[in-house]
């Protein structure tokens, strides 16, 4: 077996960077199950399978529940919809991902590009469902308060969690 080239070992860092910020949205995404009454059924791992983003009902059904609990964006759907699919890309197909050919300077130039963007997502993603987790969390707190004029008005001022739209823009590219 021949040395790995400097671009190979690159591709096999971005790779790596791109797979450890999956796992960390992926259990952000995880937690936020916990918060889901309605999405008793649903599991990380049927929301993260290929067969369910396919057949288009896992995601959805997650989607409906989570806006139960939150206001969203339209374009969030696409933003969690492409991380999904170049996640399960990378670690499920890695073959099938467009361009990729880590013995190619080309090949090895569309492996940062794909693993960029993933990283990208990952982060948008995170972050949306972070603030949604937080917001949620406040709220439990809240309720376990006496009531206070001051928690009261605040309550009423801000409402329902709702997820920045400069998140989603800028996940959209806007």
């Amino acid at each position: 077996m021949t040395e790995p080239t400097t671009g190979q070992m690159d591709a096999f860092a971005n790779i790596g960077i791109a797979l450890v910020h999956v796992q960390g949205t992926e259990r952000v995404i995880r937690t936020s199950l916990d918060f889901l009454p309605g999405a008793a059924s649903l599991t990380i791992e049927n929301i993260l399978s290929r067969q369910s983003l396919e057949e288009r009902q896992t995601l959805p059904r997650f989607l409906a529940e989570l806006r139960k609990r939150a206001t969203l964006d339209h374009r969030f759907d696409n933003i969690l919809f492409s991380f999904l699919s170049m996640r399960n890309l990378l670690v499920h197909d890695f073959d099938g991902i467009p361009g990729m050919d880590l013995n190619t300077a080309g090949g090895i130039g569309n492996c940062r590009v794909f693993t960029n963007e993933l990283v990208r997502l990952s982060e948008v993603v995170l972050k949306i469902f972070t603030t949604i987790i937080t917001r949620w969390n406040d709220e439990l707190l809240l309720a376990n308060i006496p009531h206070d004029p001051v928690v009261d008005d605040a309550v009423t001022k801000y409402g329902s969690p709702v997820v920045p739209l400069s998140l989603v823009q800028a996940a959209a590219g806007e």
